[in-house]
């Protein structure tokens, strides 16, 4: 059954992420959009498997070509045109550029990210393609995810709620531990981050619970409460993900399970499926991937990069909008 409040939800985390990006100091915390996403994408996964299980349908190789289909063609479109366009304008050293080229292709960017600057470190702005690692975890997770669950529905399929429980407090509890040892592998290695993902799938199996119309608006605005106030009173400063990621994923998850029986009694489920919010999400996976690269491209074009490369990397830039533009006025006017 199709949830528009989820899209509607996806659009409040490409927002925050969006915002957060382009400099707006009043989204301090708007980074918590991808765990945000992570929730998201963990409960719809899940369903779909758990629905193709229980008809005995589920197939590994439907489920991989869906899931090719849907992030492959996007992401290399836009690794193209960025790499065309970071070669233009130089916006990198060329060995540096081509080796995060080659690790988001193959789905290990936060690998190799996590090896190489932090997240909020000054000099990742300078990556075009820091932005995939958030993919690459999904990816990543993804390989091994549904081989656990066929495997626990099998063996315990009463259990399973129960084993991925524990499975979530493991990664939670190592993410909270080495956040203090080592913030950058915590930030972008799967299993740290696995527990977002593993929150999502517990509310896809959570059974479906009636709630009162005061229940189900309580519900809604402390979850929505969860969400929102990290967006706006996080910092970069702060230890992240670990505990301080539990708010905003515990909120998400929250606001999907209340929703299951439906969103006509909640004031902020009705707000979420409006349909400026689920044309937003609808296109979220397309506004994530390219928000990051235009803003670098941007920063290039407005000097601020480094003084080696400030010159010809504004001549070139300029030059190259300069063609873009009159290619979409002549394709305007004429």
């Amino acid at each position: 059954m199709y949830r528009p409040e989820i899209d509607g939800l996806r659009a409040v985390a490409v927002l925050a992420i969006f915002a957060y990006h382009a400099g707006f100091s009043v989204v301090s915390g708007g980074y918590v959009g991808v765990d945000i996403f992570f929730v998201i994408s963990g409960f719809l996964i899940t369903s779909i498997i758990l629905k193709d299980l229980s008809t005995g349908t589920f197939s590994f190789a439907t489920f991989y070509e869906r899931r090719c289909r849907r992030i492959l063609p996007p992401v290399f479109l836009m690794a193209v045109v960025i790499s065309a366009v970071s070669i233009f304008t130089m916006l990198l050293n060329f060995d540096l550029f081509t080796r995060s080229l080659g690790a988001m292709a193959l789905f290990v960017s936060n690998i190799w990210h996590s090896r190489q600057t932090g997240y909020f470190d000054t000099n990742a702005e300078y990556m075009p393609f820091l932005h995939t690692w958030s993919l690459a975890v999904e990816e990543q997770f993804y390989l091994f995810f549904p081989v656990l669950l066929i495997l626990l529905h099998k063996i315990i399929a009463k259990k399973m709620r129960q084993v991925l429980i524990i499975i979530a407090f493991v990664s939670f509890a190592s993410s909270t531990y080495f956040i203090i040892h080592s913030p950058k592998a915590v930030f972008f290695l799967t299993h740290f981050r696995a527990w977002e993902l593993l929150l999502g799938a517990i509310a896809a199996m959570m059974p479906i619970r009636q709630l009162s119309r005061s229940a189900l608006l309580g519900f809604s605005i402390l979850a929505s409460c969860l969400i929102i106030v990290p967006i706006f009173t996080f910092t970069s400063s702060m230890r992240f993900p670990g505990i301080s990621a539990l708010p905003p994923c515990l909120g998400t998850a929250i606001l999907i399970y209340v929703h299951k029986q439906g969103i006509a009694d909640s004031l902020i489920g009705r707000f979420l499926a409006k349909p400026a919010m689920v044309g937003i999400g609808k296109i979220s996976y397309s506004l994530y991937l390219w928000h990051w690269p235009v803003f670098i491209i941007h920063k290039v074009c407005t000097g601020g990069y480094v003084a080696s490369h400030k010159a010809r990397a504004n001549y070139s830039c300029i030059c190259a909008f300069d063609i873009i533009n009159k290619i979409y006025r002549s394709a305007n006017t004429g």
